[in-house]
């Protein structure tokens, strides 16, 4: 049992520490999504990390890897993420703020959708 806790110390807790930051988190989800380049889902969370950490330039490059891969899926669930990142991307061009409100907005609506907690 000790040796367990040993390895929970050494190995998994300081991965959830850099995961508990926004550049560590985007760390994580660029390599997922570099592993599996055909999930639109990656792509968009790429695509959002990037703008949470004020990669623009980036952000921008992974709109267009979402629309191009959206554009390759016949459903409904791939239009809409494809929308998202089209008007997030198109706001981010000329006022980065509203992005980042397009991207709060979609989370609460998530999150009311999932019937889960407020974390305020």
């Amino acid at each position: 049992m000790a040796e367990i806790v040993e390895a929970v110390k050494e190995q998994s807790i300081p991965y959830f520490d850099e995961l508990g930051t926004t550049t560590g988190f985007q760390a994580a989800i660029e390599e997922l999504a570099r592993e599996t380049p055909e999930d639109l889902h990656y792509q968009e969370a790429v695509f959002c990390t990037r703008l949470i950490n004020g990669d623009a330039a980036g952000a921008l490059d992974a709109a267009a890897a979402v629309a191009a891969l959206a554009a390759h899926k016949d459903a409904e669930w791939a239009r809409k993420a494809a929308d998202r990142v089209s008007t997030a991307a198109g706001q981010l061009r000329t006022d980065p703020d509203a992005a980042i409100r397009t991207l709060r907005a979609h989370t609460e609506t998530s999150r009311k959708h999932l019937r889960l907690p407020d974390p305020s």
